[in-house]
């Protein structure tokens, strides 16, 4: 249906441009109004009689003209509707994603931090992560005027294990 206003057939059995299977024998009067979803035809109302002598008079045809409106404003909300959902759908997928690229990054950057501050044999803490906590003890003792001690154990031997195992 290519027409953008109603169109009227009065012996739709007899008509060329009918469609060709056989339920439609019967029909006689017969009106298609499009439905309209802008400038394109969206679908068609369309409607028949089969007793030949009936016909639609412009009251009728003006009624489903009307009707074909509505269902034209129903098409292109349904239309909308399915729109809004993909789109819905397609955010909740990038949330999704960005939540879990965040929990990645997150992980990663624990992983660096642990990795700058601690040794990779033992998983102690390594000098840096000494000096750093040392400065914050030393701080903290500034600011409330109190006093920090530094505990220091040197083992016997050591150099071996760290010449064997890795620094």
């Amino acid at each position: 249906y290519t027409q953008r206003s109603p169109f009227f057939v009065q012996d739709y059995a007899q008509w060329e441009g009918r469609l060709p299977e056989s339920c439609f024998d019967a029909l006689r009067a017969a009106v298609a109004i499009p439905l309209l979803t802008g400038r394109k035809v969206g679908g068609v109302l369309f409607l028949a009689h089969s007793d030949p002598q009936r016909t639609f008079d412009a009251a009728e045809v003006e009624k489903l003209c009307r009707f074909a409106e509505l269902g034209s404003i129903a098409l292109q909300q349904a239309r909308l509707y399915e729109r809004m959902k993909n789109e819905l759908r397609l955010r909740r997928k990038m949330v999704r994603s960005l939540r879990e690229s965040e929990r990645r990054n997150r992980v990663a950057e624990q992983r660096l931090q642990h990795m700058a501050y601690h040794d990779p044999l033992t998983g102690l803490p390594n000098r840096w992560c000494f000096f750093e906590r040392l400065n914050t003890a030393l701080e903290k003792r500034d600011k409330d005027l109190q006093s920090a001690a530094i505990f220091m154990l040197d083992l016997d031997h050591f150099k071996l294990i760290n010449d064997t195992l890795g620094h």
